[in-house]
């Protein structure tokens, strides 16, 4: 399936409950802002978030079409990041 920003929403709209357990935070605001791909046998992204004020959580995710629950997997976190921290893998 190819990767469109709806798509990374989506994802990150499954791990959501993830990151708010790992941080103990509550998030309102969790919007995805850009992302890269690291293909393999099931690709990998790194996906800016936007967690509220000028706060953002770069996440490692992936999805693999063949899982029986067909949802996205949370790998790590990055907290405290800034609009201008890049991602990388």
């Amino acid at each position: 399936m190819a990767s469109n920003p709806q798509n990374i929403q989506t994802y990150c709209d499954e791990v959501k409950p993830r990151v708010e357990s790992r941080t103990g935070k509550t998030f309102d605001v969790f919007v995805a802002k850009t992302f890269i791909t690291k293909p393999g046998d099931q690709t990998t992204y790194m996906v800016k978030v936007h967690v509220g004020g000028d706060t953002y959580y770069h996440l490692k995710l992936t999805k693999n079409p063949a899982s029986p629950w067909n949802k996205a997997a949370l790998l790590s976190t990055q907290i405290g990041m800034k609009l201008n921290d890049p991602l990388q893998f």
